[in-house]
């Protein structure tokens, strides 16, 4: 089965030939205790018509690429992470045969995954209860 590859980049906002693309602004907020905050929209109101245009408003998208994007960032800090300890770990990884290689990736995987669950789980409440709040108030 080949592998479902994206339309080559630059990705031109709005509907084109074979696809839709559009922009969603990330703010993030660091508090000075560090706590971490972030909210997120469409970048412009092009983008907004477009994701309007998507199943679900754009919803469902618009979640899964944010999820995607915060699960490159972990691979990205995992990588560094074996990086700190092995500077040539990234070309050493790619240059194993595949047999080689599947236990160290399914290793960096149950890391990185530990990781996220920890994380949604201390959010989710938190979350649920401060969608419910825009949900209610409109």
């Amino acid at each position: 089965m080949a592998a479902i590859q994206p339309p080559p980049r630059p990705w031109k906002k709005g509907t084109q030939e074979g696809y839709s693309a559009l922009s969603i602004e990330v703010e993030v907020c660091q508090d000075t205790n560090g706590c971490v905050f972030s909210a997120h929209q469409p970048q412009s109101e092009e983008d907004r018509v477009t994701a309007l245009s998507w199943n679900s408003g754009g919803q469902e998208q618009v979640a899964f690429a944010l999820l995607v994007e915060a699960t490159r960032r972990e691979a990205f800090l995992e990588m560094l992470i074996q990086m700190s300890q092995d500077e040539g770990y990234p070309k050493r990884l790619l240059e194993l045969s595949a047999e080689e290689r599947e236990p160290l990736l399914r290793e960096m995987t149950q890391r990185i995954t530990a990781q996220m669950n920890s994380v949604v789980s201390r959010l989710a409440r938190g979350i649920i209860e401060e969608t419910a709040r825009v949900f209610v108030q409109g």
